[in-house]
């Protein structure tokens, strides 16, 4: 696991902030309360700046699919050039 923690580290500090190039409109169901925007960052934008630099220190990201029941989740792999990986546990989602 030593080399793909120090390799995390070493990208983590050489990533930039993400640009926030998106823009959320929020209606609130509760009339009442006026409608908002607030910008983010989607994951294509997100993507875009990790690729390169995880890459570029051996570090590579996937995803496998799974159900369960009526549910979905994503299995995260942080995987390294050594062989070293970390696996996430899925987050559970209602399918459909």
């Amino acid at each position: 696991m030593e080399e793909l923690a120090a390799a995390i580290a070493k990208a983590q500090t050489e990533l930039e902030s993400l640009a926030k190039t998106r823009t959320a409109e929020v209606r609130p169901k509760d009339t009442n309360k006026a409608p908002f925007s607030y910008p983010y960052a989607d994951l294509g934008d997100a993507l875009a700046v990790i690729r390169p630099t995880f890459a570029a220190n051996g570090i590579a990201i996937t995803q496998e699919l799974v159900f369960k029941e009526a549910q979905v989740g994503a299995i995260t792999f942080f995987m390294h050039s050594s062989g070293q990986w970390i696996e996430f546990e899925p987050t559970w989602v209602p399918a459909g």
